[in-house]
């Protein structure tokens, strides 16, 4: 099979939609983000550990808010240079469509680019994706679990998942989670690379088959 008929390969894994624990919902959440913008905490955090799902939620809710017609400004930490890059050196003008600035990776930030943002952006509403709270009030905590491991993997298997637990067992599966410290998103890549090398599941004869020339993938947004 070719890369992209892996499992795990990028293009599945950011398919994905956001796993919510209890009773939370993204209309729960992001309605609860407003409600906190009016009482005056206009910058807002979603926390986790790498692999947990905060950019997958960070991208949902500005979805959600762009097909109901809000304005949304998106910024990425780890390439700001870029996120900022052929915008005029000015702050938005105002009109009668709501604004949000949705920034990935903050932590990544110095205080100077806090200084352009607020710069630039005035005062605008923020949520951010960040490793730790710091002084930011938290929107939604992104908790991983090897439960939450278990039942993506089903999700991402299908069909196949018998086939995999016979081959691939629990014990196997929780070691990865372990080595990579629940970093989901690491133990994704781990078991595509063992499919790929026909380590895992499915036999050799799965082997993947990369199409000719270089191979590239973009793992930033899995």
């Amino acid at each position: 099979m070719r890369a992209s008929e892996n499992p795990f390969a990028v293009q599945r894994i950011h398919a994905l939609p956001f796993q919510f624990e209890g009773t939370e919902s993204l209309e729960s959440v992001q309605q609860r983000f407003w409600d906190q913008v009016e009482q005056g905490q206009r910058r807002q955090g979603l926390l986790g550990q790498h692999g947990s799902g905060k950019s997958t939620l960070l991208r949902e809710l500005g979805q959600y808010w762009q097909a109901r017609n809000l304005d949304v400004v998106w910024l990425n930490g780890a390439n700001l240079r870029f996120g900022l890059a052929g915008q005029r050196a000015k702050r938005p003008l105002l009109d009668s469509r709501q604004r949000v600035l949705l920034i990935d990776s903050a932590e990544r930030l110095s205080a100077w680019d806090w200084v352009r943002i607020r710069w630039r952006f005035g005062r605008l509403p923020i949520l951010q994706t960040a490793h730790s709270a710091d002084r930011t009030p938290v929107l939604y905590h992104c908790r991983s679990t090897y439960g939450l491991f278990e039942e993506l993997c089903r999700e991402l298997l299908g069909g196949r998942w018998m086939e995999f637990n016979s081959t691939f067992p629990a014990a196997d599966r929780r070691q990865i989670f372990v080595e990579h410290g629940g970093d989901i998103r690491q133990c994704f890549f781990d078991l595509f690379d063992r499919l790929a090398q026909g380590t895992g599941p499915f036999g050799q004869s799965t082997r993947i088959i990369e199409p000719p020339g270089p191979r590239v993938i973009d793992v930033s947004e899995a």
